[in-house]
């Protein structure tokens, strides 16, 4: 087997692909910052890319989805936050771009919300990045919904998402904070949040909160936490932590046990694989912290909690079985709690069909405006 060339790290952001041509001619190394990043071979076509990427403002994502053999002509897709996806082919040799089609043609830039990007200085001094997505119309304090990323080792950055924009079209603020334990900021970044999920990582997301809540631009009073997967976790993780901070918590696909995780992945998997040395990393080891995986459990501690929850769960969801979301149900409903579980017949983990994307949609948000009117 040949082996390819060393690629560079960057200090503080991971790798994420690479881009090849029809010869298997390496193209350009692919970066998640912010935005997506390429590292061209060809010092002339990071400049065309730039080029673009100014033509829309540096707002978006500039994909290059596949280049001739001979470099001089390229298609790209191009989506950002006011952006939902657009196909563009590019003339490098006149610098002549050409727009192929829209993927929604009638989201106009007008009706999405914008995103903002925050530096959010934690508890302990730590810098992390969050993201804010603005709905169109007046300023001032308004409602807010933060929504913590799955993973928990992946990343939100600058794009569209779907999600957010049904949340800023009800008129509410979206906060999206990348906490210590997210993917895209290099391994030390990564590694920080390990065997923290009920405290530091919280705290990060606790602490993106008070930034905006303190600029006055999230109305305090009116906030509400969602995720999906280990989002799930960390928005009823957040109900449990903070009682008085948030009016209810929406969970989907989430873990609600962590010993009760670990254990299905060691029935799965084998107590020697991968997988379950991953978790027992990442969560805790149920051997020698037993007593830290139940407190940072929220099923353990649902009579805690004293908002509405919502659990929405695909019924054959492998990754985050529907046991958690049924458990965790049972539990809040044990302690005298409000408390709703819905599930998606047929579906595994997010993201699910079209139109159970909009039922699940449709379903927080009711439930989340009707406790913004309580």
């Amino acid at each position: 087997m040949k082996m390819g060339g060393v690629f560079k790290a960057q200090a503080g952001a991971d790798l994420t692909g690479v881009s090849v041509d029809e010869a298997d001619r390496l193209v350009a190394t692919v970066w998640h910052g912010d935005r997506i990043a390429y590292t061209f071979e060809d010092p002339k076509l990071g400049g065309h890319h730039r080029g673009i990427n100014r033509f829309y403002d540096n707002a978006c994502n500039v994909v290059l989805y596949d280049i001739s053999l001979d470099h001089t002509h390229a298609l790209f897709q191009v989506s950002g936050p006011r952006q939902p996806g657009q196909f563009v082919y590019y003339n490098l040799k006149t610098k002549h771009l050409d727009v192929l089609g829209d993927q929604y043609e009638h989201l106009t830039a007008d009706r999405l919300a914008r995103m903002e990007t925050l530096a959010v200085t934690c508890r302990d001094g730590t810098k992390i990045t969050a993201y804010l997505s603005h709905p169109p119309g007046e300023a001032g304090p308004r409602p807010m919904v933060v929504m913590p990323h799955g993973g928990p080792e992946m990343r939100d950055y600058v794009e569209y998402d779907l999600w957010v924009q049904a949340l800023c079209a009800q008129g509410w603020l979206v906060l999206q904070p990348n906490f210590r334990g997210s993917g895209g900021y290099g391994k030390s970044f990564a590694d920080a949040g390990r065997r923290r999920w009920g405290d530091r990582m919280q705290e990060d997301v606790e602490d993106a909160v008070d930034h905006v809540v303190k600029a006055g631009l999230a109305d305090p009073k009116r906030l509400a936490i969602m995720g999906a997967s280990y989002g799930g976790y960390a928005a009823t993780m957040g109900v449990v932590r903070k009682p008085d901070l948030y009016r209810c918590a929406v969970g989907i696909a989430g873990v609600y046990d962590l010993l009760q995780s670990i254990d299905e992945t060691k029935d799965d998997d084998g107590s020697n694989s991968e997988a379950y040395a991953y978790w027992v990393e990442s969560m805790g080891d149920p051997k020698t912290q037993k007593d830290k995986l139940i407190a940072d459990s929220p099923r353990r501690r649902a009579a805690e909690i004293q908002v509405p929850v919502l659990l929405l769960h695909g019924t054959d969801d492998e990754i985050c079985r529907p046991a958690q979301a049924r458990e965790m149900a049972k539990a809040l409903k044990k302690a005298g709690k409000t408390c709703q579980l819905i599930e998606f017949k047929g579906e595994g983990h997010p993201r699910w069909s079209t139109d159970n994307d909009k039922k699940m949609l449709s379903d927080a948000t009711s439930f989340i405006a009707k406790a913004f009117a309580g």
